[in-house]
């Protein structure tokens, strides 16, 4: 396959690849509302392991812009479509959870609070800073560096060689890993999210590194690793990171019943999650994408539901914060016993709210709004494709 079958309608399917996307996202939605409902130590350690996923995402930006690129894209079209996608549930999720936040805690920081909208929160590691207004978006900030530089670097990763650019993938998430590592060792873990896990710079190295192994499988080069032994991986790792950095004592703090942005229990490092399960997903990814392209994809991430969920997922991921914020201020006010029984069940009720949400936010308001500004400017974002590939392509390449 020639790079030139990267890009538009030859593209072929990426259909686990969305599947997987769904399921990182809601690991990401559980490790933010478990931290608030749920009291069960063990269920609280696999919500602080799930932060990692996030990695997965930046892997994932890199690695499906790349693959659906058009070599005729001008820098402003490609600026365009990316800021149709992202800015309108940005902007109203910023606009929802600001005033949450400001009645829940009868305070706003108001000059966090604007750069958040501007995507300039993340570059200060500060914990009012990066998680002003809807907290989650500081991921953003990592994502635009990556926009900003990609259509001068994407035309010259088609002229290197599949050696360089493994290469270059390896070295960009040795490096990440590399920072993680040092950020552990060395830095105070008070300080540690916001100099490494929330900073833009390495979140778009590995956007990077996602981008070389697209072009990379595009020549026709394959991890000649089955997926089960890299999903294996991933899967054993988990209880290895959560008893190195989950304290399982009997001081664990109760769940955020108080209304407020929460950092992780004592002795949880993000960081370490990224030296442990960056390069497991990097194979992960290699893995899946290798048999999607060659026709061979993991039937039960391929299922038709999970691809058609995984279209909801920047919505999910976007709304879930605001959400969590107000379900805390709610119950606060419901008179209720507070057992690890109904900390489950509200967790259960409000996966399922936010997916419904998620929905009902994609179906009327994300999709409308992109079309809308994407196509007052020009073609649309993604080339005339058969509709599963429409949908798993979006899935993919959203934020």
């Amino acid at each position: 396959m020639s790079a030139g079958a990267v890009a538009g309608s030859d593209a072929p399917l990426l259909r686990s690849l969305s599947g997987l996307r769904l399921i990182a996202a809601l690991a990401v939605v559980y490790a933010h509302s478990a931290n608030a409902f749920v009291s069960v130590p063990a269920l609280r350690a696999v919500a602080a392991v799930a932060y990692p996923a996030v990695d997965l995402f930046f892997l994932l930006s890199g690695f499906v812009n790349t693959w659906v690129w058009k070599p005729e894209l001008t820098a402003r079209a490609f600026w365009r479509r990316r800021a149709a996608r992202i800015l309108p549930v940005h902007v109203v999720t910023w606009a929802v959870a600001v005033p949450i936040l400001w009645i829940e805690l009868d305070r706003l920081h108001v000059v966090p609070s604007l750069a958040a909208l501007l995507f300039l929160n993340a570059w200060v590691p500060d914990h009012s800073w990066y998680h002003a207004a809807n907290g989650v978006a500081w991921s953003l900030a990592g994502e635009l560096v990556f926009y900003a530089t990609f259509p001068f670097i994407r035309p010259v990763l088609d002229r290197l060689a599949v050696r360089r650019l493994l290469q270059i993938a390896a070295g960009g998430v040795g490096l990440v890993m590399l920072l993680a590592g040092l950020t552990v060792l060395f830095i105070p873990a008070d300080l540690q999210v916001g100099l490494l896990y929330i900073n833009p710079l390495p979140r778009a190295v590995e956007c990077w590194s996602g981008a070389c192994l697209a072009v990379a499988i595009s020549r026709g080069w394959r991890l000649r690793l089955p997926v089960a032994i890299s999903s294996t991986l991933i899967v054993t790792s988990l209880p290895a990171l959560a008893a190195l950095t989950f304290r399982w004592d009997t001081d664990l703090p109760a769940p955020a019943m108080a209304f407020s942005n929460q950092v992780l229990p004592a002795g949880v490092s993000r960081p370490l999650g990224i030296v442990i399960l960056l390069p497991m997903w990097v194979v992960l990814l290699a893995s899946l994408a290798g048999r999607d392209v060659d026709g061979r994809g993991v039937r039960w991430l391929s299922w038709a539901p999970l691809v058609t969920a995984s279209t909801w997922t920047y919505s999910l991921y976007m709304t879930h914060g605001p959400f969590v914020k107000l379900a805390n201020g709610v119950l606060k006010h419901v008179p209720f016993t507070r057992t690890p029984v109904t900390g489950v069940l509200i967790e259960v009720l409000f996966v399922a709210a936010s997916l419904l949400l998620a929905w009902a936010v994609y179906r009327w308001f994300e999709r409308p709004m992109e079309r809308r500004f994407r196509t007052s400017g020009g073609p649309a974002d993604v080339p005339r494709q058969r509709a599963p590939q429409r949908e798993a392509t979006r899935a993919l390449s959203q934020r």
